[in-house]
């Protein structure tokens, strides 16, 4: 089924997806809202997308589109899925990361948000200059389609710009004696990083801090002035939910050059195309057509193809590209996200594929739980589990997107070590030397 006739079924049968969409998000709701405290934990995100894919599976099988063992197939991948997580938040014990890693030194941390943040900066700033600035491109896939060498900046500015953040709430709310010089370069990187943000033209950018800072919070919640910001972030996380609802707005309607129902009528399908992948897939069987070899390289691929273990011939096609050519006539590689029940199913029938979303399920469950309790841990562990936990609660959308994030950590991470420890080596050796003869 193509997009087309997926929303000429839903316009026929509006009441009916509506009524599964409202039962599905009610079952969500009473289900994790002793789990995930907060509209700004990253984790809310992931469900909240689950539960409006759920929602088009339901409707499909209510309208009678698909059959009742695809039906059946994905209730169970996605309760094994779910079990899975849940298992984790309820049942396995506190788990503490004490790193041997001692990167607290207070001008090494210093050297670490500069080195951060000029990364940063350069990094779009080369991005603009090779590949245009993306608020004004016609899609933010233009961007790294045929970007050359230069593609590798979007990863580095991801990555730095995500530390330099950190590292700014560190210095804001927790370590706050350091220079007057030191406190401008703080507020010269936030001013900077907001402008980027809008230009990045990305509908979800402004979750970026939000979500970034409910995690700092987390992380340093056994800190008495995060204490008191916590629950001060409890009383206002609805009215920043809305300021985000409206920055994204106000992007939508810049790309649509300010009509407002283009722009309500594209966030309509935004939210319902979290189901996309099911509605291609699944009627007509289509999902049989799909290839379904190589199961490691297909999982891998990201990581294998990164440091040319094999060789991206080798690599299977990607199954929202693959359904996507069933339907349309494409030039390029687009597609659906190919979620867990899809994936698990193409790749390893309907029976493993139940104990595969479980595995998926118990990773995000354990990465989450060791996320919570990260709060005796050292910065530098704290930053690395805020990447992990950021990275994995996409594990339920598209298991290859994980390793490529995870990529981009091995990369640029001890990059901006390497180089801010030279600097911090530079500037403190001297210092050691004179105190030493004195």
């Amino acid at each position: 089924m193509n997009t087309a006739e997926f929303f000429e079924l839903l316009i026929n049968n509006n009441l009916i997806y509506f009524s599964c969409f409202v039962g599905v998000c009610l079952f969500y709701y009473f289900l994790f809202r002793k789990v995930c405290f907060s509209m700004l934990d990253p984790i809310f995100i992931s469900l909240v997308g689950s539960a409006f894919g759920a929602s088009v599976v339901v409707f499909l099988f209510a309208t009678s589109a698909i059959s009742s063992f695809y039906f059946i197939n994905y209730l169970a991948t996605q309760f094994a899925f779910l079990a899975g997580f849940l298992f984790f938040n309820k049942f396995s014990p506190a788990v503490f990361i004490k790193s041997k890693i001692k990167f607290d030194n207070v001008f090494f941390l210093q050297c670490f948000f500069v080195v951060s943040f000029i990364t940063f900066f350069l990094s779009n700033i080369t991005v603009y200059a090779t590949l245009g600035i993306p608020l004004f491109l016609k899609s933010r896939l233009d961007l790294t389609v045929d970007a050359g060498g230069y593609g590798i900046f979007t990863r580095f500015a991801e990555i730095s710009g995500a530390v330099a953040f950190y590292l700014f709430l560190h210095f804001i709310i927790i370590e706050k004696n350091v220079s007057r010089l030191f406190k401008s370069s703080l507020f010269f990187y936030l001013f900077g990083h907001i402008v980027v943000t809008f230009l990045s033209g990305s509908k979800s950018s402004v979750w970026f801090f939000a979500m970034n800072y409910f995690c700092f919070l987390m992380l340093n919640k056994n800190n008495p002035r995060v204490k008191d910001l916590i629950l001060k972030l409890r009383q206002y996380q609805l009215k920043i939910v809305l300021v985000g609802l409206i920055f994204a707005f106000c992007i939508i309607l810049v790309t649509f050059d300010g009509d407002p129902s283009n722009a309500f009528l594209f966030l309509a399908q935004r939210i319902v195309g979290y189901g996309d992948v099911y509605w291609h897939a699944y009627p007509n069987a289509y999902i049989e057509k799909l290839p379904h070899d190589h199961f490691f390289i297909a999982v891998f691929s990201s990581f294998l193809g990164f440091f040319r273990i094999v060789d991206s011939s080798a690599f299977p096609e990607p199954i929202g590209y693959s359904l996507t050519k069933m339907f349309y006539t494409v030039d390029m590689i687009v597609g659906p996200n190919p979620r867990h029940n899809i994936f698990g199913y193409i790749y390893l029938g309907p029976y493993f594929s139940i104990l595969y979303s479980f595995i998926l399920g118990t990773s995000l469950g354990y990465i989450r739980k060791l996320f919570l309790n990260a709060y005796s841990s050292r910065i530098f562990s704290k930053i690395l589990l805020l990447f992990f936990y950021s990275i994995f609660i996409g594990i339920e959308t598209d298991i290859n997107y994980i390793f490529f994030q995870l990529n981009n950590i091995l990369v640029v991470i001890p990059f901006l070590l390497g180089i801010s420890l030279l600097v911090y080596y530079f500037f403190i050796f001297p210092i050691e030397n004179k105190l030493s003869k004195f």
